[in-house]
């Protein structure tokens, strides 16, 4: 059908056209009303229409706009920006139609926005332009926020001890620098597409690793948890992983913590095996042993211990207070020796009177030594008991002996003085006298205090550590008496001028006392070595004659072990096996082992067969070193006149080759109640004459070298 101007059909048409048109404006003014986004208008750079999400993003009243420039809303250093763009695109240029200016609001705040424009259009037979308007402003807040924590991030990360990594989708997308280090893969490496994160885990725990990954990618929080890494040199490293997921560039990630804890994990397997050795020990001890709270409740009793006191459990004794097992009248002076054992640190050897189960009552020996924390605080007292009811006699004679010290001790006063820089006494009091052998102290200021010193460099660091500080607190010297004996002293000082003003306490015989005491083993072994040191002590108060003996043998077979270059580990072990080498001798009877005379061949015979004891004592313990064997084979001789066995050469460990000369040279240059000390030159005489015969070359050389050298000498 053909419709004509001007017929009913065409003026309908036009009819509904208009219509149509109307709902269209209607529906357009409906959206600008409702947009969350700024439109506005323009025309010969005037606003003819905004609507209110354009006055409120510039912060106008809609009046306060319509017939405005429309660079009322942009920022000045912007104006010739949207000047430019808008000329153009008036003039039909094509023009970027979306991009980003500084716009100004009401109140001078300036905004970020987002414009895009149309292209020019007749409105109203004018040139038109339309443009939408976007505030951007806390986008471009947080994209910088975002940017600056990455950063700190980053820098967190590449500062810490731990390494941090981000896993997406099973690739290594980050790892810091620790990663690296501790690695031994570079981060090129790790990034590379075809680098597999599994290589790093050990085998046994990578279902352990991918089954957190996959926990992980179900957006459940992970525990965290211990595995073993390989580095790139194949070495292992214990770890621990704590992981979380995270978005990282538009997907899900895994950011893990890892902390190497390798040595932690030793540490703990060394005090285990520590511990092993302790109750290995503490079973062997042929001596009832206890230990005892701060508060002397008893909180372990050994198997030895029960049966000296007449218990047949543990249960039966636990948790009682230790006084109990103590004659009444000794209480004070067991609360005394407690305590002066926690403030000294010091292992005390009493005598007292003990009560058994049944009333029965003996005299014990009892060795009390504090047991300290890692931090040096007393936390426990650990005590050897043995009766000695029938040497009840020569213990008191050695009782006595130490009341006399103790008594010495008690009396004995700090030495006050005062010098010059040059050395003279200016002032010197009784007890200084006495610590340096002087009749008295008007003797002593006759000489100088330069002549107490061993070396002259010796006196020059003390000078030079006061001068600088003004004072030295509890300075430890090694000086000499005008006899020529040597003296370890504790000084405190002040400088004023060039006075030196002080005290000084002799600590000589305390350092004796706190050498023999000494822990040389790690921290972790120290409850094994401090039940050694006992033991070796206790056999040796069955001897007066060779008290000290097994100590300075271990002094010299350090000495020897370590200038052989023997591993930490063996030194270790031979020091342990030179404390105790004459275990054995405590099943040889007491009026033997103390006889002032030589013994029958009979007695001899009986004194032979302590190595065999001590390697039946020693057997059951699991040392992580030969001990017994080193013990039972300490008086072999290379060419198979020892005993017990007979052995030779290569068949006699190291250690025993080792033990057996720093046992002989400690022997022979000794006194003994049958014989005088035969001097340190002719017993170095001895093992020289008898190397590769009875004692090994390599052996006696380094011992010779050390004694010649001065590199050692007995105390």
């Amino acid at each position: 059908m053909v419709v004509k101007k001007g017929t009913k059909s065409s003026a309908k048409s036009a009819k509904g056209t208009k219509k149509r048109s109307s709902k269209s404006v209607e529906l357009s003014q409906i959206i600008a009303r409702n947009s969350i986004d700024g439109i506005a208008m323009a025309q010969e750079g005037r606003i003819i229409y905004v609507n209110e999400a354009y006055c409120k993003i510039f912060g106008y009243q809609e009046d306060e706009l319509i017939g405005e420039s429309m660079f009322k809303v942009v920022a000045l250093e912007d104006v010739e920006l949207i000047s430019s763009r808008a000329q153009r695109r008036f003039a039909g240029e094509s023009v970027l139609n979306r991009y980003v200016f500084k716009g100004l609001t009401r109140d001078g705040e300036k905004l970020l926005i987002e414009i895009s424009s149309s292209e020019c259009f007749l409105y109203n037979s004018k040139p038109t332009i339309l443009s939408i308007f976007r505030d951007v402003t806390d986008n471009e807040r947080i994209d910088r926020m975002i940017k600056e924590s990455e950063e700190k991030f980053r820098m967190l990360a590449e500062q810490s001890p731990n390494m941090i990594f981000i896993n997406k989708g099973g690739k290594v997308v980050y790892a810091n620098r620790s990663c690296e280090e501790q690695m031994g893969y570079t981060r090129d490496e790790f990034y590379a597409p075809d680098f597999n994160f599994l290589t790093l885990i050990a085998s046994e725990d990578q279902d352990k690793v991918l089954a957190a990954y996959a926990k992980h990618q179900q957006g459940a929080e992970i525990e965290k948890y211990e595995y073993d890494l390989v580095k790139k040199d194949g070495s292992r490293m214990t770890a621990t992983i704590s992981t979380k997921l995270i978005d990282y560039n538009g997907g899900k990630a895994i950011l893990g913590i890892v902390t190497d804890i390798t040595e932690r994990k030793h540490a703990e397997e060394a005090l285990r095996e520590s511990r092993e050795l302790y109750k290995s020990l503490v079973a062997a001890s042929p001596d009832a042993v206890a230990m005892i709270d701060l508060e002397a409740n008893l909180l372990y009793v050994s198997d030895k211990a029960l049966e000296l006191f007449g218990y047949s459990s543990q249960e039966e004794v636990l948790g009682k207070n230790a006084l109990g097992f103590f004659d009444p009248g000794d209480y004070p002076k067991v609360m005394e020796n407690l305590k002066k054992a926690r403030e000294d640190g010091k292992t005390l050897r009493i005598e007292y009177t003990l009560i058994k189960r049944n009333g029965a009552s003996f005299i014990g020996e009892l060795s009390a030594s504090v047991i300290k924390d890692n931090h040096g605080k007393p936390r426990a007292f650990i005590a050897i008991i043995r009766d000695i009811t029938e040497q009840k006699s020569m213990q008191e004679a050695i009782r006595e002996s130490e009341r006399n010290y103790r008594t010495l001790v008690d009396n004995a006063l700090i030495g006050v003085y005062k010098t010059n820089f040059n050395g003279e006494y200016l002032y010197a009091n009784d007890a200084m006298a006495k610590i340096f052998e002087f009749r008295d102290a008007a003797d002593m200021l006759k000489n100088n205090v330069i002549t107490h010193y061993k070396e002259p460099l010796q006196r020059k660091a003390f000078l030079e550590n006061i001068k600088s500080a003004g004072m030295v607190r509890d300075y430890e010297l090694e000086l000499v008496t005008s006899f020529g004996k040597n003296k370890s002293v504790l000084v405190s000082a002040t400088v004023e001028g060039d006075i030196l003003s002080g005290m000084m306490m002799d600590i000589t015989e305390r350092k004796l006392v706190e050498e023999q005491l000494l822990e040389n083993v790690l921290k972790l072994q120290k409850l094994m070595e401090s039940t050694i040191y006992a033991i070796a002590r206790i056999v040796e108060t069955r001897d007066p004659y060779t008290s000290g003996h097994q100590q300075r043998v271990a002094d010299l077979v350090f000495a020897l072990s370590k200038e052989m270059a023997l591993s930490e580990s063996q030194r270790l072990g031979l020091h342990l096996a030179a404390i105790i080498h004459d275990i054995g001798k405590i099943s040889v009877p007491s009026e033997i082992l103390t006889r002032p005379s030589r013994l029958s061949e009979t007695e001899f015979a009986l004194i032979k067969t302590h190595p065999e004891v001590g390697f039946d004592i020693l057997r059951p313990i699991e040392f992580p070193w030969p001990v017994a064997e080193i013990v039972l084979q300490h008086h072999e001789r290379l060419d198979g006149s020892g005993y017990p066995r007979g052995l030779r050469k290569n068949d006699i460990l190291l250690e025993a080759k080792i033990l057996a000369v720093a046992d002989v040279v400690e022997a022979m240059s000794s006194h003994r109640p049958y014989r005088p000390s035969r001097g340190l030159a002719v017993t170095l005489k001895e093992i020289s004459d008898n190397a590769n015969i009875l004692y090994d070359p390599e052996v006696v050389e380094v011992c010779l070298r050390l004694f010649d050298q001065g590199k050692f000498q007995f105390n």
